[in-house]
C-alpha cells in the first residue's frame, strides 16, 4: 500500500529508502571531515525535511556514529534495515 499524499514518514518506508540510501566515497570522506570537526565544535546537519519526520539526515548521523565514532543526538526513529546494512558493510571493510 502506498503512503497517502503528504505523509513523509510513510513515503520514506513505502519507497524502501533504508534499503536504497548509499553514500559515495567522496560523501563518506566529507562526513568523516565533519565528524573530525565536531570534536572541536558543534556541527549541525540540516535539510528541508520537517522536524520529527524520518529523514536521510538521520542515516548520515548513524554512519557518523558507527563508522567514525561521532557523538550524535538521539534518534527519534529506528532504522533497523539501514543499521543492519551498515553493520554488514562495516564488517567487510571499505
Amino acid at each position: 500500500m502506498l503512503a497517502q499524499r503528504g505523509d513523509h514518514s510513510s513515503a520514506f518506508d513505502a519507497v524502501h529508502y533504508e534499503k536504497r540510501f548509499e553514500l559515495s566515497e567522496d560523501g563518506m570522506a566529507h562526513l568523516e571531515r565533519l565528524v573530525d570537526l565536531s570534536r572541536q565544535k558543534d556541527v549541525y546537519l540540516i535539510c528541508q525535511c520537517e522536524d520529527g519526520l524520518k529523514c536521510h539526515r538521520d542515516l548520515l548521523l548513524i554512519i557518523a556514529r558507527v563508522r567514525f565514532g561521532a557523538q550524535t543526538e538521539p534518534m527519534r526513529f529506528n532504522y533497523p534495515t539501514f543499521a543492519k546494512r551498515l553493520q554488514q558493510v562495516t564488517r567487510q571493510g571499505p
